[in-house]
């Protein structure tokens, strides 16, 4: 009786979980994979959206290689941002957690000042005052006729259109910041005392204990931003339009002006599985190589730290 008891609270409790995963079991299914099985399938069609889809079969990824005369560019231009945004915020985020990593009284109000960008950093009011900012008579120049300069157009130069929008993706480099922080707060403080006592200056220490320990969170940010970068779109929407001559044209933009402006939702379909399935060999080869790279310390008294300062 009393194991009949249990089968049946054992029974009630797997229904009482599976009715409250019910929902999020098929948001997904109707949300997320009907509409990439969809997409995968329409990939392989003709559609405008105005009449019925045709199967054709293989023709828009060839297309993609050889009849696109933008494919490449934007393929550039998407590995350029992505590169240069990723290792700059990376960067940037490491060194403003290592300045704010000290207690302080005031640290609280600029970990704070840092973060509340990124509530904002990749949408459209973001992009408007940066719009404003990199104008030909906006605040960038204004402040460089200051000093007796003559700014450049900004964003209407195809030398330094790209530059800029690279800048402004550091608007948002709050969130790496303080996931770096809580890196660094979990940091043995066993490791500096040791190496003070052998005499470890600030930079050994820096390269030979704090780093190291680190590798995992940048693993963390390192794939969450290549991902990001590789998505890239509001920012020529809105500051370039993908201009000028293409040189702001990102994969993303272009597959909203194929589906969008062109109507052509096939060959958008086709070019969002690859850059799906670009994201998910990029993410495979930084996890294949991270384990020359990312340190897991299980403890305190792991050796191979000590040994590297």
């Amino acid at each position: 009786m009393k194991t009949k008891k249990i089968m049946t609270n054992t029974r009630r409790d797997a229904i009482a979980a599976y009715a409250f995963l019910m929902p999020a079991i098929i948001g997904f299914f109707w949300f997320i994979f009907y509409p990439m099985v969809r997409t995968l399938y329409m990939s392989f069609t003709k559609w405008t959206i105005h009449g019925e889809s045709t199967f054709v079969g293989l023709q828009n990824w060839i297309r993609m290689f050889t009849d696109d005369r933008i494919f490449g560019i934007t393929v550039r231009v998407t590995l350029t941002f992505t590169i240069w945004s990723v290792l700059i915020n990376i960067v940037v985020g490491f060194i403003l957690a290592l300045l704010l990593n000290k207690p302080r009284k005031t640290v609280g109000i600029f970990r704070t000042m840092f973060y509340i960008p990124c509530m904002i950093a990749a949408g459209a009011p973001a992009m408007l005052v940066w719009l404003w900012v990199f104008a030909p008579d906006g605040l960038m120049n204004a402040l460089l006729a200051s000093f007796g300069i003559t700014g450049p157009n900004w964003l209407l130069s195809q030398s330094t259109a790209l530059s800029v929008i690279i800048a402004t993706s550091v608007w948002g480099v709050g969130t790496m910041m303080i996931i770096f922080i809580s890196g660094l707060k979990a940091v043995p403080d066993e490791y500096y005392e040791s190496a003070d006592i052998d005499g470890a200056g600030y930079f050994r220490k820096l390269f030979g204990i704090t780093i190291p320990i680190l590798t995992p969170v940048i693993l963390y940010n390192l794939i969450i931003g290549v991902i990001g970068a590789m998505q890239a779109f509001q920012q020529a929407y809105i500051l370039t339009q993908g201009g000028p001559r293409n040189s702001t044209s990102f994969f993303a933009f272009n597959i909203y002006n194929q589906a969008f402006v062109n109507m052509n939702f096939g060959y958008a379909a086709a070019l969002s599985w690859l850059l799906f399935m670009v994201i998910m060999v990029l993410t495979y080869i930084i996890f294949k190589t991270s384990a020359r790279w990312v340190f897991y310390g299980d403890g305190i008294d792991d050796a191979p730290v000590k040994e590297k300062y």
